[in-house]
């Protein structure tokens, strides 16, 4: 079996602009695994994202290592209980262990490939092959005697929060290894100390959630304080326990006010929330996440992080730069996110959608305020409607924004 990435180098808004494609190939450092442990990646591939080995972070470090083409069936004992066709090894029938086989390789993309588009081709593959780039399906080809391709340009584009999180906190974009390992550390800074789960249980249930993160890092400044000499590895490390941390913050409070429930806020290993976004959103519903909910959830966080320069931005370096310590800044950044003409526009967005029960209501208002001349979109000079760039991204997920089925209610 060969396996060859095909870069096809043009600008999609140019037809005309041509310039001659650049293969790559991908022979080399592979991962292989005999037999299939996690037979549900596989039987969930039409609900999205893999999991198992089909996953983004799953670890393939204990694998075998080959080059391709590779074919496991010759290195099988013979049996004579086997199928002639296969030369009497021990395939098929009888030998189920032996039918399956995971192949995984890493390939890091430079910032050059932007606006190229990436194919990934196969010269063959024997046979059934189920093909997953960054945990997401891709598709499916069942003869073994035919070669096949995939554009992965999409795929190879997507990012999860963590990587963007790296590159905030720590100065650069993580490969696969570091997200990993970055994520497993995430993962591992989820839990609240007692007097955090404590302070939490006394807010009421009418608390804005805003209000209520605030608190949640005062108080985890007052437990856990910033040591007078830690340097910027310190803060790095106060930033990543936050960010793994406000989810189970937010989360706890919601389910003790509202529920008088004390919710587990670290999420078992096997729910595959292994993420900020699939964690917040299994907290929120008491299980695992579909994989639409949180992709769609990942585009919100990353959005949300492009924000650059704004007003919570510059509280926290305003209060970082009287010396003062990283937890006060960060209260104070969320105390300006709160304003309804910052963060906080978001509620007044969903405000006006709950003003209707129907589209025909929402219609008939519609109409009634264009005609009493009121503003309904901001356009600019020249007439066009303004679309925030941050709704063109999220308009692209599958289902985000509109109705659908959800196992998550």
């Amino acid at each position: 079996m060969s396996i060859a990435a095909l870069s096809a180098l043009w600008s999609p808004g140019s037809s005309a602009e041509v310039v001659p494609r650049e293969r790559m190939l991908l022979d080399a450092g592979w991962r292989f695994h005999l037999g299939d442990d996690w037979g549900i990646a596989r039987n969930l591939a039409k609900a999205g994202s893999g999991i198992g080995p089909a996953s983004w972070v799953y670890s393939d470090a204990s694998w075998r290592q080959v080059n391709l083409p590779h074919d496991w069936a010759i290195e099988l004992p013979f049996d004579s209980r086997a199928d002639g066709s296969h030369g009497f090894k021990a395939l098929g029938e009888g030998f189920s262990q032996n039918n399956v086989g995971w192949y995984r390789r890493n390939m890091d993309l430079t910032a050059d490939v932007a606006g190229k588009r990436i194919w990934l081709e196969f010269e063959g593959v024997f046979r059934d092959c189920t093909v997953y780039v960054n945990g997401w399906f891709v598709g499916r080809h069942e003869s073994g005697y035919s070669g096949f391709r995939y554009d992965i340009t999409d795929l190879a584009a997507h990012c999860e929060f963590e990587e963007v999180a790296h590159l905030l906190v720590h100065g650069r974009l993580p490969n696969a290894q570091e997200l990993i390992a970055y994520k497993q550390r995430l993962v591992g800074l989820r839990w609240l100390p007692p007097e955090v789960k404590q302070a939490l249980e006394l807010l009421p249930p009418r608390s804005h959630p805003m209000d209520v993160l605030r608190t949640g890092v005062s108080v985890m400044g007052c437990v856990r304080p910033e040591p007078g000499d830690q340097g910027e590895s310190g803060a790095r490390a106060i930033a990543d326990t936050l960010l793994a941390a406000q989810p189970s913050m937010l989360l706890y409070w919601f389910h003790f006010a509202h529920n008088g429930k004390r919710i587990d806020v670290e999420t078992p290993l096997e729910s595959h929330s292994d993420s900020i976004a699939s964690h917040f959103l299994h907290l929120l519903h008491g299980k695992a996440p579909s994989a639409l909910w949180t992709a769609a959830m990942q585009t919100s966080l990353i959005l949300y992080a492009e924000h650059e320069f704004n007003a919570s931005t510059f509280t926290a370096r305003v209060i970082a730069g009287t010396g003062s310590d990283f937890y006060s800044a960060i209260a104070g950044a969320i105390g300006a996110l709160k304003g309804p003409k910052h963060g906080g526009a978001n509620e007044v967005a969903l405000e006006i959608q709950r003003r209707y029960a129907t589209p025909d209501e929402a219609e008939a208002d519609i109409r009634r305020r264009v005609a009493g001349r009121e503003e309904l979109l901001r356009v600019d000079r020249l007439g066009h409607v303004v679309v925030h760039p941050r709704i063109q991204a999220l308009v692209p997920v599958p289902g985000a924004g509109v109705g659908g089925h959800s196992d998550d209610g």
